[in-house]
């Protein structure tokens, strides 16, 4: 086995390989003495199968397994010992010749391969110790009062009604519509419920307050909701993120429309928010409710500020992707056929991604940032205790933790998920120590928006 690297560019590299007959030869020669034992033709005796026989049935296969095989394990030790950062996987190139698979003939093999490498790059914007902001929203008893209106309205009473007012629950069946205005062959449709608060203007509520059912109203709903386009998309439309834009414009048919008779606050109300005795009276009822805003505020805040963080990073940490060869390597190793129109339009946002997982890496790297197994799994013990105390079972033993943590442990999935938890708020607390954050007072309807 020969192997040469011919670097390119500073991220893209010509990987060639020479195979010879003794580096492919003993594991072909091993699977024919396999098949030879296992075989079962007619006219030879179980285990008789003459070696030729196998090879013009199954030599090609047989050979080309073990290229394979060979080819991948010189691959990755070579990449190994030379220390190589590689994006993605080696390929080959476009140029590699289809091989003459006939074993009889076999000699050496020669194979052309291209890959990215992990360009030089420094991480940008937090060396500056830039200055970000954090929002802080005061609970006063005015923003307590209106999220206790909301609380009172989800656990009221609905009852139909005849038209549309400020506060009812809409139920509507949503149609795409064309250029003429009217529903096509295909146009997406989705049935949900609506209320007028999640518009993102009270004037939009005009086109509403009055309708009946049977009636309806057009309107470019990614334009007109509050919340983002992605989210409307799913929880609004029922489509897929990127599908539609502000300008599409969809008919909304008012099949049912509903008001709430407000929830009594009252002790049925404090179990139904909090479990049985926990909250007694309404001054535990409004510091209770308090506690657990202001701590999703805090949770919220400190996530919209390590956003602007991650937003700074990007836009400051120049790192220059070995595109072409992406965009190749992505049309061979997808699942399923995808087309080069695909891969342009899904680029931007992989490369993003890509971008951001060698910055994080490399923060890793160079911070010694890392999760150890012992970390996983006091992780998984505290998120599961937890979980059991909601359910009412916060007395488990020990020993009945200690089994199901262990089970959980061999779920790889489980692990993966926790390990990349950890690793966040790692990265999250080293970025706000590179950072000056400063706070700035806002609403709850201004942090919300």
């Amino acid at each position: 086995m020969n192997i040469v690297l011919d670097k390119k560019s500073d991220n893209f590299a010509h990987l060639s390989l020479r195979v010879d007959h003794e580096d492919y030869a003993p594991r072909v020669e091993k699977e024919i003495d396999k098949h030879r034992k296992q075989a079962s033709i007619k006219g030879f005796r179980q285990g008789k199968v003459p070696r030729s026989v196998i090879i013009n049935m199954t030599g090609e296969r047989l050979l080309a397994d073990a290229l394979n095989e060979v080819l991948s394990t010189s691959i990755n030790q070579y990449i190994e010992e030379q220390s190589l950062e590689v994006i993605g996987y080696p390929i080959p190139t476009e140029t590699q010749p289809e091989l003459d698979l006939n074993y009889k003939k076999a000699g050496s093999f020669d194979f052309e391969y291209e890959m990215g490498l992990v360009p030089s790059f420094e991480v940008g914007f937090i060396e500056k110790n830039p200055k970000v902001t954090r929002e802080t929203v005061e609970m006063d008893d005015s923003t307590l009062d209106e999220e206790i209106l909301k609380l009172r309205k989800r656990h009221g009473s609905p009852s139909e009604v005849e038209a549309i007012g400020k506060d009812s629950v809409i139920n509507v069946k949503i149609e795409e519509l064309g250029g003429d205005k009217l529903p096509f062959d295909g146009s997406h449709s989705n049935e949900t419920s609506i209320t007028l608060d999640m518009l993102a203007k009270d004037r939009y509520a005009k086109k509403f307050i009055g309708k009946k059912v049977g009636e309806y109203v057009d309107l470019e709903i990614l334009g007109y909701f509050k919340d983002d386009a992605a989210a409307l998309s799913r929880h609004v439309l029922g489509a897929e993120p990127d599908r539609f834009t502000k300008k599409d414009l969809f008919r909304m048919h008012i099949t049912k429309i509903q008001d709430v008779e407000l929830a009594e606050v009252d002790q049925a109300f404090y179990d139904a928010l909090f479990g049985p005795g926990t909250v007694t009276d309404e001054p535990s009822f409004r510091d209770k409710l308090t506690e657990i805003y202001s701590k999703q505020i805090e949770e919220q805040a400190d996530k919209k500020m390590i956003g602007q963080v991650i937003d700074g990073i990007l836009d400051k940490t120049k790192i220059d992707l070995p595109e072409a060869f992406l965009k190749r390597w992505i049309m061979r190793s997808n699942e399923k056929p995808i087309t080069e129109e695909e891969v342009e339009k899904d680029y931007p946002e992989f490369s993003k991604r890509l971008k951001w997982s060698l910055i994080i890496n490399r923060i890793g790297k160079d911070q010694d940032i890392k999760v150890e197994a012992e970390e996983i799994k006091e992780h998984t013990a505290t998120q599961l205790r937890a979980q059991m105390a909601s359910y009412g079972l916060a007395d488990l033993g020990d020993e009945q933790v200690e089994q199901y943590v262990m089970s959980m442990l061999q779920q790889r999935e489980h692990v993966e998920k926790t390990r990349d938890a950890i690793m966040e708020e790692k990265l999250n607390s080293f970025f706000k120590s590179k950072v000056r954050i400063k706070d700035k007072k806002v609403t709850l309807d201004q942090f919300t928006s």
